[in-house]
């Protein structure tokens, strides 16, 4: 495969292709080298969710939460095909309820001040889901694919919609982990609004020095 990469032509082989696979979903097929996470579109794809140009606005926009494209990849007939963002290492999350509720506030104080900034852009986060939050001592969204450009509505509903997403997930992904049903309907009703940032509600509710599981068991 010959792919052109920031306009530097790169070959590679079956059996580099092989050793750089990382994951294949309905887009493309998603590689890793150097530092990097490359996704190339499936040919047969007609529309992919991010088109050139909106790689291209998403490149402007400097986030460290939020893992947006970096540069655009071409095919041999010098053809958009894909893009390249940051790659970040993986840690296990099982030791997760032993963070303090400190630790969690900053990383949603993190996440929230980029909702600002992609909400301002006319950005929707959409696939705020498990499979693409990556942690390695600190959360990241790691799908690019999941960010699209929304004009239709205004920036209200669209900084409520992006709320709602990142807090859902840190909710019932993070904080209620391993919860049963009970418990985690028990957590969300001591969070007065879904869609306004989480952490100003967990200050309130919260001691700075408990642990996630501390915290869960107080209030469940």
């Amino acid at each position: 495969m010959i792919l052109f990469i920031n306009d530097k032509l790169y070959e590679f082989s079956e059996s580099n292709l092989d050793d750089m696979y990382l994951d294949e979903g309905k887009e493309g097929i998603i590689y890793q080298y150097k530092g990097y996470v490359l996704k190339i579109y499936h040919p047969r794809i007609r529309k992919a969710r991010l088109s050139e140009n909106d790689v291209l606005k998403l490149m402007e926009i400097h986030t460290s939460r939020f893992l947006l494209p970096l540069g655009l990849i071409y095919n041999s007939e010098k053809k958009f095909c894909g893009y390249y963002a940051k790659k970040v290492m993986t840690s296990s999350l099982d030791y997760i309820f032993n963070i303090r509720l400190s630790y969690l506030f900053n990383e949603l104080k993190a996440f929230e001040e980029e909702i600002e900034l992609l909400t301002n852009k006319q950005i929707e986060i959409n696939d705020f889901i498990g499979i693409n939050v990556l942690y390695d001592d600190h959360f990241y969204m790691c799908d690019p694919g999941s960010f699209l450009f929304n004009s239709f509505c205004s920036l209200d509903l669209l900084r409520k919609m992006n709320y709602e997403k990142l807090n859902q997930f840190f909710i019932e992904d993070i904080i209620a982990k391993g919860c049963s049903a009970r418990k985690l309907d028990n957590i969300y009703r001591c969070f007065d609004d879904i869609s306004v940032p989480l952490s100003k509600q967990i200050a309130n509710i919260g001691n700075p020095n408990e642990t996630i599981r501390q915290f869960v068991k107080r209030i469940s």
